[in-house]
């Protein structure tokens, strides 16, 4: 049984996102924060522009710790009603 090739952001993607997540919020990145942000990403299929774009949007609405649900829904609310997992 072979296992899909399932998208997900580059490490390089996902440091680059967190580090916008620390502009807002002053959050410490280390490697776990990285491997557990890049399973959510590959889980979700999220793009880097996307999930750049969804950290954003929170932080112009809200003042609390982003965490990779809240990408997910903001992303899911983009995307529309009709996307699929």
């Amino acid at each position: 049984m072979t296992t899909p090739d399932i998208p997900g952001l580059t490490n390089d993607e996902v440091v680059t996102l967190l580090q916008v997540a620390t502009g807002y919020d002053g959050r410490e990145i280390d490697h776990l924060l990285i491997a557990l942000w890049s399973e959510a990403a590959r889980r979700r299929r999220w793009s880097f522009a996307e999930a750049v774009d969804a950290v954003h949007e929170h932080f112009a609405d809200e003042t609390t710790w982003i965490m990779p649900g809240h990408v997910t829904r903001l992303i899911h609310r983009r995307r529309g009603a009709n996307w699929q997992d």
